[in-house]
């Protein structure tokens, strides 16, 4: 098995240099680990000392300077074994162990513990012995070595185990929670339509049998806030079309839709869509927006998961949080112009969405303003804007290129974090700081140009990317820094 003559796994002072690289082996390997046995058994101490795996591999390429204090006729035998290259060592174990038997009685000498500048020679064992020894010393270390392994094993699977419990637990708990929710939404909604036509009955008893002030020709009219204002309440519903409204001083606000038409239109002179007024219409497929409206307000369209096409017109400024979230099914999105900020996780979970036009009238890109839109491909940032916030392309995986305009500052936390298609990405002069785990699981990344401007590259900002990375940058700049690190490429340029 080639990946098996090429592992790295072992007590690294017995590792050949082969196995430290993971280059392939041979019984020259297991001599390696032989001669170092034996070398311990007859000075009672190691041929190298260090103090990490760096530096002991750094002295196996040079045995000559360790094998000290030793007698000439052994530390030829030795060095031969411990050849950095395997040609250069003896054909086999055998030939190795025939050739210690055969040097003179002199044997390496070290100092005794307790008498200052005296030491002690040691006779030569017989070859038998020493075999044995050698032979029950490395059975020691293997069976140590596996009950280790089994210790590992069985505390990974306890681990593992209790994750998953843990995470059955955690979705038992989320079903019972959205259980215990959909009962308080229907009992709401219920509650809210037995008042409505409680509502109704009452102003149809005052009014002789007649619909009171609000009724379908006012409607058409535009009456809407004409017909609140007369009726001296702060809403007003629209049974025919199943609209409520609300009103806050000269805005009227579109407070809940509770119908389940595909297709809806919102009438014209309403200023603003409420929080959480279309959530859940998963019948919804189409809305079209007056150009009255201004303000899309928080969770308008939460999870419409069926929403395949959204028109918003010039007058509206601001989409809020969770405005589209969960709207599985829209697959493309135009922001107009008026449009200054996209809050957190507007486009959260759009994961059918594969094109956004950005204008340049939008400054900040809020968190999670684009997570797990999964088949987003290519996104272009305006250079009016200065934040990408923390998430805000989370998992995009189908996110190939992306350019970032001179006006961005700061790059946020997991930016772009799990955008496994993501190949390059240049960081703009302006940029500043770049966020922790900011590009972390970017697996095809090869290369990151990064400006001296970048002063602050945060935790684990690029690991995990393609193995052949290059980090380009200028020499002593905060790029080599973190490259060098990390133990990462680095090129200037």
């Amino acid at each position: 098995d080639p990946a098996q003559n090429r592992r790295k796994s072992g007590t690294p002072i017995f590792m050949a240099p082969e196995q430290h690289y993971g280059k392939p082996q041979d019984a020259r390997t297991d001599q390696y680990a032989l001669a170092v046995t034996a070398f311990w058994l007859l000075t009672g101490h190691f041929p190298f000392d260090a103090d990490t795996p760096d530096e002991l591999s750094g002295k196996k390429m040079f045995p000559q300077n360790s094998l000290t204090p030793i007698s000439p006729s052994f530390k030829d035998t030795f060095l031969r074994a411990l050849a950095y290259e395997p040609k250069d060592r003896f054909e086999s174990c055998g030939e190795f162990v025939n050739a210690l038997s055969a040097v003179s009685t002199s044997v390496p000498s070290f100092s005794s513990k307790g008498t200052a500048g005296q030491t002690a020679e040691t006779q030569v064992p017989d070859v038998d012995t020493m075999a044995e020894e050698i032979y029950r010393k490395m059975q020691q270390e293997q069976q140590e070595e596996a009950e280790r392994q089994k210790e590992r094993n069985a505390q990974l699977a306890k681990a593992k185990a209790k994750r998953a419990a843990e995470r059955l637990l955690a979705r038992q708990q989320k079903k019972q929670q959205r259980e215990e929710k959909r009962r308080q939404k229907a009992a709401l909604k219920n509650q809210k339509k037995a008042e409505r036509l409680a509502h109704a009955r009452l102003r149809k008893e005052q009014n002789g049998g007649r619909p009171p002030l609000f009724n379908r020709r006012n409607f058409l009219l535009g009456g809407l806030g004409a017909t609140a204002a007369a009726l001296g309440v702060w809403w007003v519903a629209d049974e025919r079309f199943e609209f409520q409204y609300k009103r806050e001083g000269d805005s009227l606000i579109l407070v809940k839709y509770t119908g389940s038409a595909p297709s809806v239109t919102i009438p014209q002179g309403v200023t603003s869509i409420g929080d959480y007024a279309f959530s859940c219409c998963v019948s919804l497929e189409s809305v079209t927006i007056p150009n009255s409206v201004e303000s899309i307000r928080k969770g308008a369209f939460f999870y419409c998961k069926s929403l395949t096409s959204v028109t918003i017109p010039d007058s509206v400024t601001s989409i809020k949080w969770d405005a589209f979230s969960g709207c599985t099914s829209l697959k493309s999105v135009t922001i107009p112009d008026s449009v200054t900020i996209i809050e957190n996780e507007a486009f959260s979970g759009c994961t059918s969405l594969t094109s956004v036009t950005i204008p340049d009238s939008v400054t900040s890109i809020g968190n999670e303003a684009f997570r797990w839109c999964k088949s987003l491909k290519s996104v272009t940032i305006p250079n009016s804007v200065t934040y990408i916030g923390d998430y805000a392309f989370y998992e995009c995986s189908s996110l190939t290129s992306v350019t970032i305009p001179d006006s961005v500052t700061s790059i946020g936390d997991h930016a772009f974090d799990e955008c496994e298609s993501l190949t390059s990405v240049t960081i703009p002069d302006s940029v500043t700081s770049i966020g922790n785990y900011a590009f972390i699981f970017c697996r095809r990344l090869t290369s990151v140009r990064i400006p001296d401007s970048v002063t602050s590259i945060g935790k684990s900002a690029f690991l995990y990317c393609h193995d052949d990375l290059v980090i380009y940058g200028k020499a002593g700049s905060e790029a080599e820094r973190f490259a060098k690190e990390h133990g990462m490429k680095f090129e200037v340029k």
